[in-house]
């Protein structure tokens, strides 16, 4: 069983979002600009895109593939982590009978 987190498709740091709410309230901010990045974003993005890639080629040797969208949570969101959690017995329940099916099939028993 393998569980391969997805790369989060939009800003997931608090900071830059209240900073861009106060970017849009600002009236010296150039509104056609396009916005470059601040260094932790990159950081933080760079970590989750090797962490995809690494989970990627690992899924290969999975049994059983688990897919949990944690798209709403941030990566430092640790006090978040009960409903993290329960997203993922959820998914974990979902899948059984897919796991049970391939373990019977290792086992070489009728599925």
């Amino acid at each position: 069983m393998k569980v391969v987190p997805s790369v989060f498709p939009r800003p997931q740091n608090p900071l830059e979002v209240a900073l861009r709410a106060l970017e849009s309230i600002n009236p010296l901010t150039l509104r056609d600009s396009a916005r470059l990045p601040n260094s932790f974003d990159v950081v933080v993005r760079t970590l989750q895109i090797m962490q995809y890639e690494l989970g990627n080629v690992r899924a290969g040797e999975a049994d059983v593939l688990i897919h949990i969208d944690l798209g709403e949570y941030w990566v430092l969101d640790f006090w978040k982590a009960a409903p993290m959690i329960e997203q993922g017995r959820k998914a974990a329940e979902e899948a059984l009978p897919a796991m049970r099916a391939r373990l019977a099939t290792l086992r070489g028993e009728d599925a």
